[in-house]
């Protein structure tokens, strides 16, 4: 990514965090590292509402995760899914790969320890891949959960 359009979607991903999850540390961080992930994936900027889904965000699918990644990065996607997640990606077809590879890309390296399915990925909203990338980090700061 161009240094220039980089500033612009780190200053907008930040943005985004503070005006929705500025209410702690945890909470902003991951926000701002979702966004940045999603505008990676997506190829564009979206108007991101934390209560849309990661499917409507994606535009559906997930095929954007491989297609944006050359052979030297998905051969280490498919080394990393195989040592966090114990899957085997020359067996997986290929939409399975692209499901755990959005999995992993979107809840972050403490992706092997959520309990949720790759396949229920795209029904979540934005705002609980935030929170469960909060909960798998465990230094949350509220008092409250929403």
């Amino acid at each position: 990514m161009p240094r220039a359009l980089a500033t612009t979607s780190n200053q907008r991903s930040l943005a985004f965090a503070r005006r929705y999850f500025a209410c702690c540390p945890a909470h902003l961080e991951e926000a701002d590292a979702a966004c940045v992930v999603i505008e990676t994936l997506s190829g564009e900027q979206p108007n991101l509402d934390p209560d849309t889904s990661i499917g409507e965000i994606l535009d559906g699918g997930t095929a954007a995760v491989l297609s944006n990644s050359d052979s030297l990065d998905l051969v280490e996607l498919a080394m990393t899914i195989e040592e966090e997640f114990g899957l085997d990606a020359e067996e997986a077809p290929a939409r399975d790969l692209s499901s755990w590879a959005l999995f992993r890309h979107l809840l972050g390296p403490r992706a092997s320890r959520s309990t949720w399915s790759p396949g229920t990925l795209p029904s979540r909203s934005l705002r609980g891949v935030i929170e469960e990338r909060v909960r798998l980090r465990g230094d949350c700061s509220r008092r409250e959960q929403p």
